[in-house]
């Protein structure tokens, strides 16, 4: 089957009298089986548009030049693959008949940023527009491209009478419409958890951590990104290229997590923002976009300040569309159980994974899991990131190890597990050079700075980038 959007677009060119060109675009999707080669047992090809800008609309225009030309205000539209195989396409412009035709020779075009051309020197393409209103009798290539599987693209078309176009042209028209052509290519979209692991093998950056069963979870393996500076940039809550820093996240790893108590484990991707965030809409930012840990003189997380008022409230609703990615999960609240004045220096990664885990919680008690959409990182976050040979090492003895292979590390910020088990109310916190220190929730001399974080849903696809800065991976969702 087949859907149709028409936009008409009039103008006019004065030579000698007024003389009407009348230029119509249109777009046609095409949704078909595949009848080819059969990748994954997909066979769905969709791919739908959205018009950026009004119509074109040219009045008493007449033969112009290549500089004028490019300059005309173009129609720009937006084509989306809904599906999860590449899209091949063309970009064909049909010329329908009418009276006093104008020849194609006559007729420059324009996409995007490329050279002008010729339409009747562009590639001929099948004719498909028979319709009541109009009827197709040329069509041509204008531009060819691909689109990822879930992915997007956007193009200007500009169209104008050529100056080379000569006497044969005036008191004539020329209707056109654009037509979409797709086909199926052999790229198949794989879900974000499953294209970081399958890089395992090949990529050095990339981890298998191996943990065993604590008292909230089964053994589990999971993998994470280690070392200085690996690729795992995410471009999250914005389109625009390049991507806006405030938007740029990295990935923690690929962590086995649930959605309740006792809820089916499933892969999923965990973001951390890559710079601190800071709101004051929340009322709870201090000096230096700093935050304290809770309000009040209490280390349960479930109704902290910072947990309800500021990452779970104005943070989570500043995402808008984007909430659509995250998965509500199942985070871990547990404290350490016997805990002494400077113990904390000796925490591993692999005690700290136990602890977070474990059966105790805070001094003032409280759940040791909770249910959300966005949280802080885990102190094993923060000591896993420097590889696995360190994982067993004491972070307070070794610092200067753990910040030198954590790409994570940034200094002075809250972590969301509560530091104490027995004595003493306060919360993990990254100081600046990199030590693991339980501070006071409440204390004007240890407000420190925050980075939401949060895991996406498993239907969540890479569609382009490298994971660098400069390419951050893009991410689409699969509904």
């Amino acid at each position: 089957g087949s859907t149709e959007k028409k936009i008409l677009i009039g103008s006019s060119i004065g030579i000698l009298l007024t003389i009407l060109i009348g230029i119509s675009y249109a777009y046609i999707a095409y949704s078909t089986r595949q009848e080819g080669i059969n990748v994954l047992e997909t066979d769905c090809i969709s791919v739908t548009m959205e018009e950026l800008t009004n119509a074109i609309n040219l009045k008493n225009t007449h033969p112009i030049t290549d500089e004028v030309g490019k300059n005309l205000k173009p129609f720009r539209f937006k084509l989306t693959n809904t599906c999860g195989v590449g899209v091949d396409y063309n970009v064909n412009l049909e010329v329908m008949e009418t009276e006093y035709r104008i020849a194609s020779k006559n007729i420059a075009t324009k996409v995007d940023e490329n050279a002008k051309s010729i339409l009747s020197n562009n590639p001929t393409a099948p004719i498909t527009y028979k319709e009541s209103d109009y009827t197709a009798v040329e069509a041509y290539t204008i531009h060819s491209g691909s689109i990822e599987p879930y992915g997007s693209v956007e193009h200007e078309v500009r169209i104008w009478l050529d100056e080379s176009a000569g006497n044969d042209s005036q008191n004539g028209t020329f209707y056109s419409k654009v037509v979409i052509d797709g086909r199926q290519n052999q790229k198949v979209a794989v879900a974000f958890n499953e294209y970081i692991i399958n890089q395992v093998e090949d990529n050095p950056s990339i981890e298998e951590f191996e943990h065993v069963a604590t008292n909230q979870t089964v053994a589990l393996t999971d993998y994470r990104y280690v070392g200085k500076n690996p690729n795992n940039y995410v471009c999250f809550g914005s389109e625009e290229v390049p991507c806006p820093e405030d938007n740029l996240y990295r990935i923690i790893g690929v962590i086995p997590t649930q959605s309740e108590v006792g809820g089916k484990y499933e892969n999923r991707v965990k973001l951390v923002k890559n710079s601190f965030y800071f709101e004051s809409k929340s009322g709870y930012l201090l000096t230096g976009n700093t935050y304290h840990w809770n309000n009040q003189r209490n280390d349960n997380w479930v109704s902290s300040t910072l947990n309800n008022n500021v990452l779970n409230s104005v943070y989570w609703n500043s995402l808008g569309e984007y909430q659509k990615y995250i998965a509500t999960s199942l985070w871990y609240l547990g404290g350490p159980e016997n805990h002494y004045t400077d113990n904390d220096i000796y925490y591993s990664s692999k005690l700290l994974y136990a602890s977070e885990r474990g059966s105790h919680s805070g001094t003032n008690g409280g759940s040791i899991n909770y249910v959300s959409n966005i949280c802080l990182m885990y102190p094993s976050d923060y000591g896993y990131s420097s590889g696995l040979e360190n994982s067993g090492k004491s972070i307070g003895n070794n610092v200067s190890v753990i910040v030198r292979n954590a790409w994570i590390f940034i200094g002075d910020e809250w972590l969301v597990s509560a530091a104490y088990g027995n004595y003493y109310i306060g919360a993990w916190q990254i100081r600046s050079n990199g030590a693991l220190r339980g501070f006071t929730v409440v204390n004007s001399d240890y407000n420190t700075h925050i980075r939401p974080v949060f895991y996406l849903k498993s239907n969540v696809f890479r569609i382009s980038g490298n994971g660098t800065q400069e390419e951050p991976y893009r991410i689409s969702i699969n509904e």
